[in-house]
């Protein structure tokens, strides 16, 4: 029978293989949520955050509504800021339509919905209350620089957001144990996470059924994420809690690879896919090990 330790190690050396294997660049980082055993390769490393950094966003909704300034039920409409490109589906609503602050934070969160997300931003006064939670949960080197709406002087996506997958596999092994803002606040955050529409990244590989549930029991198997994408130098990125048998795992993994547009068999999106395949079989191995 394979010890924990030398199943953790298998893991490692598979996902080495994997990124050295990247004609691009890839910085990981991967810790187990129950034994706090890590894996990181280049997880240190500033990269472009793209819509990851909606995480963070949600969090500091979290943490206005505990301090009493907002209220996620109240009722926010779209205006003239919020038309703009990219992920989503508001533009596409009637400019008057009128929903919850949580309703927004929901579309941001499971289709990246980026006029949301500005909604979001509007709610919380800007991005100072977003750095400000980063802070607060130790991500030190995560950092919303601008709104959508405001031109940065590049397109390079660190001119928006910029993180590390260090930060990112920290904050969502946060939420993984309750520990961001409250556990009830915790668990919102988890549950708009699970609803995730976007399956194309660490999930690729895994068989999906027709509901959109992961192979296996919904209540043990289960993946919360939050991806992200950014045409100029082909980021793809994605983090997630991936949970097997009722083990947690907690993961982010960011790419690039040159100037790319945005295609299906994108380069950085399968070697997301290969990662996140390879830590589902790597549950499957160490669930198993553990009933013999």
């Amino acid at each position: 029978m394979l010890s924990y330790d030398r199943l953790m190690q298998s893991l490692q050396l598979t996902l080495r293989d994997l990124v050295d294997g990247f004609p691009g660049h890839c910085a990981l980082a991967l810790t187990d949520v129950g034994t706090g055993e890590y894996a990181g390769i280049d997880e240190e490393v500033a990269m472009a955050a793209a819509s990851v950094i909606k995480v963070p966003v949600l969090a500091a909704l979290f943490r206005a509504e505990g301090q009493g300034r907002l209220s996620l039920e109240g009722r926010v409409t779209p205006g003239p800021r919020q038309e703009i490109e990219g992920s989503g589906v508001v533009r596409y609503l009637s400019p008057d339509i009128e929903m919850t602050l949580r309703d927004a934070a929901i579309l941001m969160t499971i289709v990246s919905d980026n006029p949301a997300f500005e909604m979001c931003l509007d709610a919380l006064g800007g991005v100072g209350p977003v750095n400000e939670i980063s802070r607060e949960l130790g991500l030190a080197n995560t950092l919303l620089r601008r709104r959508l709406t405001e031109k940065a002087p590049t397109p390079d996506g660190r001119e928006f957001a910029v993180t590390t997958a260090a930060d990112m596999c920290r904050l969502f092994a946060m939420v993984a144990r309750s520990e961001v803002i409250s556990r009830a606040a915790s668990r919102d955050m988890l549950g708009m996470l699970r609803c995730q529409q976007s399956h194309n990244k660490l999930a690729r590989y895994l068989a999906w059924s027709e509901l959109g549930a992961p192979p296996g029991d919904p209540k043990r198997n289960w993946i919360a994420s939050k991806d992200g994408v950014n045409a100029y130098h082909g980021v793809r990125n994605d983090a997630a809690i991936v949970c097997r048998d009722g083990r947690l795992v907690a993961v982010a993994a960011f790419t690039e690879f040159g100037d790319h547009a945005v295609t299906g068999e994108h380069p950085g999106d399968v070697l997301l896919g290969r990662i996140g395949e390879a830590i589902w079989d790597w549950l499957g191995e160490n669930s198993a090990s553990s009933a013999r």
